[in-house]
């Protein structure tokens, strides 16, 4: 199934860092596998940003490692690279989707707590 899947695509792109550790695309694999459903993104957090160190101008990467950060709490990091990526980027699929997920980053952040969009009213 999908958990064995990952252990093997992990361990393949282990043994790439491990032969080459300097290749980002292997980091920006190992980063991604962990963004996949159900997987706790932040195990692969530091992938990604290795992959960013290593090309600092792909935006692939720096889409995905955006999207990393959006789901752990790295809302700032997340929303200045899809500005460098929607800065950079060619109209198509990837455009689309760093302005989607800058937009929804921003209606977020302009959501009023809960609890906190209205005065309390006294009895």
């Amino acid at each position: 199934g999908k958990v064995h899947w990952l252990a093997r695509a992990r361990d393949a792109y282990r043994v790439a860092l491990s032969l080459a550790p300097d290749l980002a695309e292997a980091h920006l694999g190992l980063g991604r596998s962990y963004t996949l459903g159900g997987e706790d993104v932040r195990e692969g957090v530091a992938s990604l940003e290795s992959a960013h160190r290593l090309l600092p101008a792909n935006l692939e990467i720096r889409l995905a490692l955006a999207k990393a950060y959006a789901e752990t709490e790295g809302r700032d990091e997340a929303k200045d690279l899809l500005a460098r990526v929607a800065a950079f980027s060619h109209p198509g699929p990837r455009l689309d989707e760093a302005l989607e997920l800058l937009e929804q980053l921003e209606a977020a952040e302009a959501k009023p707590a809960r609890g906190t969009d209205s005065p309390q009213r006294s009895p």
